[in-house]
């Protein structure tokens, strides 16, 4: 009989690294969240965050940025820049235009609100991770305005007045 090698692959775990203001929300989301084997999710409080986040060394940081104490791009520019390279998902009640151009340049990877179901949040990171973007539906529609509603302009001013 020959002797065979295990052809076992060896996966690691991801980390998910979860600020927010309110402490018990970001433990709470990080035990929901978390999958045995798969999927190691942390919640910490927003304060002292970057040392936290370099010190965890996550795949994702999942974070309002408006409970940031510092200016978001240099908040970025620093967390990029200290050695790893996390994505970065916005998970926020803020749901802007503001909010999602000040994201996105920033170098986030997606945003998502508050007001979204654990279902979507799942979907979020499992995108995130796997090297996409996602963005919830009220996201969505600030960078799409057009996806669902026809604007009223669409037709000539000609083929209005033959309708």
């Amino acid at each position: 009989m020959k002797n065979k090698k295990s052809s076992f692959r060896t996966l690691s775990v991801q980390k998910v690294f979860i600020i927010d203001r309110n402490p018990s929300l970001a433990e709470a989301l990080a035990a929901q969240l978390s999958v045995p084997g798969s999927l190691m999710c942390e919640g910490a409080p927003s304060d002292n965050h970057l040392s936290r986040i370099t010190e965890a060394a996550p795949d994702l940081v999942i974070l309002d940025p408006s409970d940031l104490d510092q200016d978001l791009d240099l908040f970025c520019a620093t967390l990029l820049g200290s050695g790893g390279e996390p994505r970065l998902l916005s998970y926020s009640f803020t749901v802007s235009r503001p909010a999602i151009q000040g994201a996105l340049a920033a170098g986030f990877h997606g945003c998502m609100s508050k007001y979204s179901t654990l279902m979507q949040l799942e979907a979020a990171i499992a995108a995130v991770l796997g090297g996409g973007v996602y963005f919830d539906p009220r996201f969505a529609e600030l960078l799409w305005p057009a996806q669902n509603k026809l604007p009223d302009d669409i037709l000539s001013l000609r083929e209005k007045e033959v309708l």
